[in-house]
């Protein structure tokens, strides 16, 4: 099963590598008004945009359920998908979208495969 997320980044703060960030579900409340959250960088995957998104909904997903209800998508939760790589103070105040999967099925990063 999966569920789609949004999350902004509130602040980056560059001298404890920690940031302030909002996640919801996307077809939630205004992602203004969920709750913020301090998460220290060194807990999540820096390796790319994709890898960073993913590694921070998994770890945030549990705040995000918490007392939400499904309404109609609020304008402010129309996110945006990353890729490439990853510059965190360029995320700053944008709001980005993932998917938590509910298996235990998670990317693999690799650079090649021989057979």
């Amino acid at each position: 099963m999966k569920t789609k997320f949004v999350f902004k980044i509130e602040y980056y703060y560059e001298d404890t590598n920690q940031i302030d960030v909002r996640v919801g579900r996307s077809t939630s409340k205004s992602i203004n008004d969920c709750r913020k959250v301090s998460v220290d960088l060194e807990k999540l995957d820096l390796n790319d945009s994709e890898s960073f998104a993913d590694s921070l909904i998994s770890f945030l997903a549990q705040h995000a359920l918490e007392g939400e209800n499904k309404d109609d998508v609020p304008r402010d939760n129309i996110g945006e998908e990353i890729s490439g790589e990853l510059n965190i103070p360029d995320l700053v105040g944008k709001v980005v979208k993932g998917v938590y999967n509910y298996d235990k099925r998670e990317l693999l990063k690799m650079r090649r495969v021989e057979l």
